[in-house]
């Protein structure tokens, strides 16, 4: 869980947009593809995208045989994939809740590359407790804050967006920028101005926060999000210390 990923926004969706803003090469037109004809790559991970960073919002197990054939399509080589802890955990908590779709899925899984029928029984040993919650991680690194966001987009349970906001809102290293403290902020503010969900559990959890924390996230996110969180901006003028 140590290996440096970005977050699941990245591969999933800028991936798809990169893709599409490629200018296309002169070249003699082809034909139309035929009705039977998969769709193109930067299709795909827009679909995926699409499915996978709302699928909490509109949960449908009925998808997930296809969405497992797809995302491996999107992504036929796994070393080109920034989003596998995402992934293993969005998947793992979809396998927790309707373990009656398990051998199901895991059947369609066993279809697939080598690479990938092993991301998916990484994600069933999560579903299993065989692998500890990432959201309790004593220790994180920026594929942790990935595996959060993947568990809550499958689940919408808090525990992993507070996971990634206790680190957004920690100390840093005097006179360092810490690397997952950065990256925690930045995507929870993504995540926040992107989600009503969202909002409400950051203001939930910072309504406990010590003022220190308040800060601490302040300091790393812009104007706009502090308002939606806190309803100001707050702007410390000397360092504030916990009683």
């Amino acid at each position: 869980m140590k290996t440096t990923m970005k977050t699941i926004l990245i591969p999933l969706i800028t991936a798809a947009a990169c893709m599409a803003d490629q200018p296309a090469t002169p070249a003699t037109p082809a034909p139309p593809p035929s009705p039977a004809a998969p769709p193109a790559t930067g299709d795909l991970l827009k679909k995926t995208g699409d499915i996978m960073m709302h699928y909490f919002q509109h949960p449908d197990p009925g998808i997930i045989g296809e969405l497992i054939i797809d995302v491996s399509k999107a992504f036929p080589d796994t070393r080109q994939c920034n989003a596998i802890p995402s992934m293993i955990v969005f998947f793992g908590e979809i396998f927790q809740s309707n373990p009656g779709r398990v051998d199901e899925w895991m059947k369609t899984a066993s279809s697939l590359p080598e690479d990938w029928q092993q991301i998916f029984r990484t994600a069933l040993q999560y579903a299993q407790g065989k692998i500890p919650d990432v959201s309790t991680a004593q220790t994180a690194g920026p594929s942790t804050l990935d595996a959060c966001w993947g568990g809550y987009l499958a689940s919408g349970d808090k525990k992993y967006p507070e996971a990634v906001l206790r680190i957004a809102c920690s100390d840093e290293p005097e006179n360092s920028l810490d690397v997952t403290i950065r990256a925690a902020a930045w995507s929870a503010s993504s995540f926040i101005m992107q989600y009503d969900e969202m909002k409400k559990i950051a203001r939930e959890f910072f309504a406990d926060a010590t003022e220190r924390q308040k800060l601490n996230f302040a300091g790393r996110t812009n104007e706009e999000v502090q308002k939606t969180v806190f309803g100001t901006v707050l702007k410390p003028e000397k360092e504030t210390d916990d009683e």
